[in-house]
């Protein structure tokens, strides 16, 4: 394997927050959502109000004619009328009705993650940040946090000395 020739971004916690503060919508929620939000137990995710958003978006579409996902056809034939059912729909609709004859009628399809790293990198020269940021930045910052808290058991090199 080679060496990379540049060392990754590491944004400090501050630097975080300000590029989370400056996003909004759904860009906010999947920057903010966390394990908590996770129940394992039960296999839910708690985002209510965001899913009563996409619920009303969904009875806009099918009211207009649409709302209906793509399936492979093995599955319609098994669960006819779920490509209109809400349980069927994505959590991270598209913000426009897709149009391509490929996936059959004009449909919603899920979030394009551009969307997501446009918003990140918007949000981080509103912020002002020097860095070139990206959702890989803010991944790999997190998973720095977290090591450097001493999670999993491991220690940072700070914290050896």
């Amino acid at each position: 394997m080679a060496t990379p020739t540049t060392l990754p971004v590491v944004m400090s916690r501050p630097e975080v927050r300000v590029i989370l503060s400056q996003l909004s919508g759904v860009p906010w929620l999947v920057g903010q959502l966390r394990i908590k939000d996770l129940d394992f137990d039960r296999h839910q995710i708690l985002v209510l109000d965001h899913l009563e958003v996409g619920r009303r978006l969904h009875t806009l579409d099918l009211t207009q004619g649409r709302g209906a996902v793509t399936f492979p056809d093995a599955i319609n034939r098994k669960y006819p009328g779920a490509t209109k059912s809400w349980p069927w729909q994505f959590v991270f609709p598209a913000g426009r009705i897709c149009r391509d004859a490929r996936w059959g009628p004009p449909s919603r399809f899920h979030l394009h993650d551009t969307v997501i790293q446009r918003e990140i990198s918007r949000a981080a020269r509103v912020a002002g940040l020097g860095t070139r940021v990206s959702c890989h930045t803010c991944r790999h910052s997190f998973a720095t946090h977290v090591l450097q808290r001493g999670a999993l058991g491991v220690q940072s090199p700070a914290d050896r000395l």
